[in-house]
């Protein structure tokens, strides 16, 4: 049921805002490719990892650890 609820109740402007500089991709595999090519000998200081964003519900990379 929560599509139903983010159909009917949709991100907030804020919320938009916060995604709105970053680079958001449709799915984890087009998110992956891009760090593929970003980030080919996987440095520390480089986008290593996708996550989905509750936000935008897309996907955007970052090179921080996945929190537990």
């Amino acid at each position: 049921m929560k599509w139903l609820f983010n159909l009917l109740f949709p991100t907030s402007a804020r919320d938009r805002k916060m995604c709105k500089d970053k680079v958001r991709f449709a799915n984890e595999p087009a998110a992956n490719e891009a760090i593929r090519r970003i980030n080919p000998t996987r440095r520390k200081d480089k986008p290593n990892r996708a996550y989905k964003c509750p936000k935008c519900r897309g996907y955007h990379l970052t090179r921080s650890p996945k929190q537990q």
